[in-house]
């Protein structure tokens, strides 16, 4: 199922500066603060961040016209690893499909609803986030 994921939005690349040496924990929440502000220069607002609902957790929550996000994070240190959005199969959609149905048995949302997944790679002295929209259709 890790081909469900199949092609990037217009525009996919938007670099951002590297800090030096980040341990694994800090390379996690790095590609998520990365993963945010490119979300936010493409006119999303970041409702929530690693938001926990029972067992499940969504990376980031965001709206942009009348549409929830739930969005998935993947980063990678080095692109010899493999792309980052190859590692989001099945079982990682599924649990954030079932996070957001949860999230919306709690919050009701009136507008549209859609998982994407964000890409951040290294690029140079920044990095290239792909942004995937709607990855279930």
């Amino acid at each position: 199922m890790k081909n469900s994921i199949t092609k990037p939005s217009k525009n996919p690349r938007k670099i951002l500066k590297k800090s030096e040496n980040p341990t694994l924990l800090e390379k996690g929440r790095q590609g998520e603060s990365v993963a945010a502000v490119y979300l936010q220069r493409h006119g999303y607002t970041i409702k929530e961040r690693n938001y926990r609902i029972s067992k499940y957790e969504v990376d980031i929550l965001a709206e942009k016209d009348n549409t929830l996000v739930f969005c998935e994070v993947k980063m990678r240190s080095n692109i010899k690893n493999g792309s980052p959005e190859y590692n989001v199969g099945a079982d990682k959609l599924h649990k954030l499909t079932r996070a957001a149905m949860l999230y919306l048995n709690y919050f009701p949302y009136a507008g549209a609803v859609r998982l994407d997944v964000l890409a951040v790679n290294p690029y140079k002295d920044g990095f290239e986030v792909k942004h995937y929209k709607d990855v279930l259709y």
